[in-house]
């Protein structure tokens, strides 16, 4: 396995309720090439592994005094996650599971103008984070100011 500086290793994110996340996330993150690594009191683990690269997923049970919040986008912390696609019908088809999965889509998969070509899905998880599937033919253009 190799490193590489800045690489994301692993993303931690915390839920109101666990089994529920975990009702979502276990076949979302399958369909994405995550599988299930490991799960302990604390959290379950989810891991891709591709190209000498490895990232968990990890889910959390937030703190009682907290398990009432609900994420609001554009408040202080993370905006959203964008996971990649490799193909326009890999956003269709991920678009069509969380469909016919009852999780909540912000419509169906369509072309941003963050970059040429750029196509994607957002959805919510059950705590109303949101995440991205996208398709980004020139992948090197996310990130810069004003993309995604």
């Amino acid at each position: 396995m190799t490193a590489g500086l800045g690489l994301i290793g692993h993303i931690r994110i915390s839920v109101s309720d666990r089994e529920r996340a975990q009702r979502f996330w276990g076949p979302t993150l399958a369909r994405l090439g995550f599988s299930l690594a490991d799960e302990n009191e604390d959290r379950v683990c989810y891991r891709l592994e591709r190209d000498g690269q490895r990232l968990s997923f990890l889910l959390s049970e937030a703190p009682p005094e907290c398990r009432g919040d609900r994420f609001e986008l554009g408040a202080l912390g993370l905006h959203h996650l964008a996971f990649q696609a490799e193909s326009r019908r890999q956003v269709d088809d991920f678009h069509q599971f969380l469909v016919d999965s009852g999780a909540t889509v912000q419509g169906p998969p369509a072309f941003y103008d963050y970059s040429p070509g750029y196509y994607a899905v957002y959805f919510r998880d059950p705590d109303n984070l949101k995440f991205e599937l996208a398709h980004v033919p020139d992948a090197g253009a996310v990130g810069r100011p004003g993309t995604s």
